[in-house]
This record gives structure tokens, sequence and C-alpha cells, in this order.
């Protein structure tokens, strides 16, 4: 993979309506993060984002 350094990891998760989402943990300097990504459901055009990313509240609660 090159001499790239990773910095973190996607796994793709399901809801309990059945709805696919990605759930993501990165590092920078040390600190940890939870994320996850949405299907951008409003996507119209090709500039517009595949994928919205918010702070994964449910882990910033349970840490």
């Amino acid at each position: 993979m090159n001499n790239r350094e990773q910095v973190g990891a996607v796994w793709i998760s399901t809801s309990k309506s059945g709805n696919e989402y990605l759930k993501i943990k990165i590092k920078i300097e040390g600190q940890s993060y939870s994320l996850i990504a949405f299907t951008n459901k409003r996507k119209m055009k090709d500039t517009q984002p595949a994928f919205l990313v918010f702070f994964d509240e449910h882990k910033k609660q349970g840490e």
C-alpha cells in the first residue's frame, strides 16, 4: 500500500430500519474519532457528495 500511514478504517453497517451506512474510525495526532456516513439522498448531480459524514454521537456519550 505504498508508504502511506494508515489513519483509520471503515465498516459497512445496517441500521435497524434496514438502511446501510458507514462506521468510520480515525486517529489524528493521537486523538481517536468515531464518525458515521450516510448516503446523500438529496444528491442530484456529480458535483454533490455521495455521502454525508457526522460525528458518531452514540460513541461520544459512551466514552
